[in-house]
């Protein structure tokens, strides 16, 4: 049989019936090694090919999974009457214990074992069946990472950072801290992937298994540092949106002032007597006063507390 000497290729055996009863979903448990020198009976072969499973104690990464996802775009009609796909049942889904998932081929007739052959010979010229169904399994997996744990351990670094670059006080640094993780994880995700230019230097990575690892510190201090991160977070704040409107809570002079300096981006009084009539800062001697709005007086805030 000619998959069998196409490198990647492992043969099992499999009951027909459970074939038939298993609806193409089968697990690990139900395949019989079948190795060269056994004599094929009248189950089914089954070829399993090592770029199309996965689990979370071997060496994959988001190519195999992402193959998986392109056999499935195989199996479309289109494809397939293209000829560039492959007959439905002769794939079986394949799960097992510890995250283990995948794809493999049945040989049902002539026809798929040629669609077969030619799924697997690519395979071993090439790892990857799509390139962009790569891309978007690897961003897949970082997003689900960065909601599962990585926007909680981003939030703790940033509040460090914040903690080694900026003197507060410990209600300021609540108030921020509180601030920080009302945010909408993917608006987090942005910071740490856009700002502090994460993909392009390589500060995320799929390791073997599929577990995601981020260099929190390093996209800090590639966005500018932990100010500057929290300085953007501010500015993206969005009033219609319950999760931003903790800053709205951060009690300080400019709660309630109604005049803002751009030089300084200093808060003031349009009533002072050092404001010569509401347009003198009184820090810059300049006719520099604006009246204060809610992006001004976010500003005037993290001026104060920065």
């Amino acid at each position: 049989m000619e998959a069998a000497a196409t490198p990647g290729n492992t043969l099992y055996q499999l009951r027909r019936e459970t074939v038939e009863e298993s609806g193409g979903h089968v697990r690990w448990g139900d395949l019989t090694p079948l190795s060269q020198y056994d004599r094929p009976t009248a189950d089914t072969t089954v070829v399993v090919n090592d770029y199309l499973t996965f689990g979370d104690y071997d060496n994959s990464t988001a190519v195999e999974r992402a193959n998986v996802v392109a056999v499935e775009k195989m199996t479309d009609v289109d494809a397939v009457e293209n000829e560039s796909g492959i007959h439905p049942d002769a794939v079986l889904n394949l799960s097992g214990g510890h995250g283990s998932g995948g794809v493999a081929f049945a040989y049902t007739d002539p026809v798929s074992a040629q669609e077969i052959l030619n799924v697997t010979a690519a395979l071993s010229d090439y790892p990857l069946l799509d390139d962009e169904a790569h891309s978007n399994m690897e961003m897949e997996m970082y997003q689900e990472a960065w909601v599962d744990y990585g926007a909680g351990d981003y939030v703790r670094e940033l509040v460090a950072g914040l903690d080694q670059e900026a003197e507060m006080s410990d209600s300021q640094r609540d108030d921020i801290e509180e601030f920080i993780e009302d945010q909408d994880p993917m608006r987090l995700f942005e910071a740490y992937d856009t700002l502090g230019d994460a993909w392009s230097r390589g500060l995320m990575m799929i390791e073997g298994g599929g577990s995601v690892y981020f260099q929190f510190e390093e996209a800090i201090k590639n966005a500018g540092g932990a100010v500057a991160v929290y300085h953007w977070l501010l500015e993206q704040a969005d009033d219609n949106d319950p999760r931003d409107r903790a800053w709205e809570q951060m009690m300080s002079p400019a709660d309630d002032a109604d005049r803002f300096c751009p030089n300084c981006e200093g808060a003031f009084y349009a009533d002072d007597p050092d404001t010569l009539g509401g347009t003198a800062c009184p820090n810059c001697d300049l006719e520099s006063l604006v009246v204060m709005d809610d992006d001004l007086r976010r500003r005037a805030r993290a001026s104060e507390m920065f």
